[in-house]
């Protein structure tokens, strides 16, 4: 299997800034990078430095390169159904993604009164079985507890 590398920002999820089929060239992409934000280490706006994080990027804190296989998983590939439950573990809505992917992790969250557990996966009920044992394990934990007093 082939090899790519990704230069990124550096902040989870990563966010791609450019595809290279050598190291060197996302190398040479990441200095740029590094240099074009450099140029503005020493200027300031209202007392504020424009380049704040220079020190860390030059530490190998900001862009990065990272190393894939040409070819991804398809599993991992955005185009899932998203469900969401509420506290009885009724559907409140349904959708489907091209943005995430299935395998991406559910969440559970407040909305005004009520919690919601949000969940992906390949098909509706997929997502709405793993909503739901979502909410579940939601409201088993100590959190929940704690809130619902």
């Amino acid at each position: 299997m082939g090899k790519i590398w990704l230069t990124t920002d550096g902040n989870p999820p990563t966010s791609v800034l450019g595809l290279f089929s050598t190291r060197r060239g996302a190398e040479a992409y990441v200095a740029e990078l590094i240099g074009r934000y450099s140029s503005g280490g020493r200027l300031q706006h209202l007392g504020e430095p424009l380049a704040k994080d220079v020190g860390v990027w030059e530490l190998g804190l900001g862009p990065t390169v990272v190393e894939r296989d040409t070819d991804q998983r398809i599993e991992s590939l955005p185009g899932a159904w998203v469900v969401k439950v509420d506290e009885s573990c009724r559907m409140v809505a349904c959708s489907f993604s091209t943005e995430l992917a299935p395998t991406h992790p559910s969440t559970t969250y407040r909305a005004g009164v009520h919690h919601i557990c949000q969940a992906h996966a390949a098909t509706p009920q997929a997502a709405f079985d793993a909503a739901r044992r979502g909410m579940t394990a939601y409201l088993a934990s100590p959190s929940a507890r704690r809130q619902a007093h």
